[in-house]
Parts: structure tokens; C-alpha cells; sequence
């Protein structure tokens, strides 16, 4: 019998965000950008080119970034039946 796989996913906490890093998660990975818009519209809040002005929305869209590319690694991953997961995440803060 095949041994299982391990996966091991590690996901990046507040200081790993960088301008535009949806956008450029968007330009590898095309399907994105539709489930991204949907996410927006389900929180009525702009994830992809939005730079906000005040401290608190600044902090909210950095931590829904961080979460929203966390969920979009996990979707592009899809896990095997055969496979042991195994997830490591940073705290967003909430």
C-alpha cells in the first residue's frame, strides 16, 4: 500500500501583505479575479485596487487581503484523498 502524503500548508499573518498582491495572484491564476469580485460582494468591501484612506479601513483591508489569499492558496491546492493536511496559520489580528 502507497504511504500517505503529507501536505503542509503555512499561511502568511499581517506584515507578509505587499501592495497589489491580489492583482498579481489574479495575473497567474485568471479564475480568481471572479471569485475575488464575489467575495466583495458577499462583504461589501473592495479587496482587488482599492488603497483606503482612513487607519481603520487601511487595517481591515490588510487583514481580509492576507485572509482572502490564505483561502484562494487553499482552493488552488485541493488536497488528495490519500494526503495527511496539515495547516499552520499566523494571526490576522481578529
Amino acid at each position: 500500500m502507497k504511504p500517505a502524503s503529507n501536505i503542509i500548508y503555512m499561511f502568511p499573518g499581517l506584515g507578509a501583505e505587499y501592495p497589489g498582491m491580489l492583482a498579481a495572484f489574479c495575473k497567474h491564476y485568471p479564475w480568481a479575479e471572479s471569485v475575488i469580485k464575489n467575495w466583495e460582494s458577499s462583504i461589501d468591501f473592495p479587496l482587488l485596487n482599492y488603497e483606503p484612506q482612513s487607519a481603520r479601513d487601511k487595517e481591515l483591508s490588510r487583514q481580509l487581503q492576507i485572509h482572502c489569499l490564505n483561502l484562494l492558496w487553499w482552493k488552488l491546492a485541493k488536497p488528495q484523498a490519500d494526503s495527511r493536511v496539515i495547516c499552520c496559520g499566523h494571526s490576522l489580528g481578529f
